[in-house]
């Protein structure tokens, strides 16, 4: 518990804004991003944040549920002020409401990424990163297409190997 209180205080001072952004978006069905800089979590708490790098399985989704919490105290001063001007200014505008999906993105800048153990390139990854906090930043150079893999329309019909398991178009219907 004291781990999601650190985190969760961490967030309201630090990112109340995003929080407010999120808080008065009107879909509550999209997932959101919290975007936190790794340098601010390590000059707020340095040990917690050498665990989230090296635990990020175990440390991220408490991290979630801090910006839960965080999203809780945020939306009450949020709620007093949108109360507060809808009815001043008579604006018709949805609600603030907390949202079931927000996720926490952890972006690394500034010093960090000249460290080839956390920011390697991407020909450099090894088993040594495994369960680490990292960075990859590069270029998609290529692409393959889609495969179609069917095996049944309305009527029996079998992929041909030979054209990359594409289906012929029957000449006529076999019903």
């Amino acid at each position: 518990m004291g781990v999601e209180k650190t985190l969760t205080d961490f967030l309201t001072e630090y990112y109340s804004d995003q929080l407010q952004s999120i808080i008065l978006s009107s879909d509550n069905r999209l997932h959101y991003p919290l975007y936190v800089d790794f340098a601010e979590v390590m000059e707020y708490d340095a040990p917690l944040a050498h665990d989230i790098l090296f635990e990020p399985t175990e440390y991220l989704p408490v991290f979630d549920n801090a910006a839960k919490l965080a999203q809780n105290i945020v939306y009450e001063q949020v709620r007093k002020t949108w109360e507060h001007e809808s009815v001043k200014e008579g604006v018709d505008c949805p609600p603030p409401s907390i949202k079931e999906f927000v996720h926490v993105r952890i972006e690394i800048r500034g010093p960090m990424l000249d460290n080839p153990e956390f920011c390697p390139s991407i020909g450099r990854v090894r088993v040594k990163h495994r369960g680490i906090l990292l960075t990859l930043k590069g270029t998609v150079i290529r692409s393959g297409a889609v495969k179609m893999i069917e095996g049944e329309r309305e009527f029996k019909v079998h992929p041909e190997l030979e054209s990359r398991n594409s289906i012929p178009k029957p000449m006529f219907c076999p019903s």
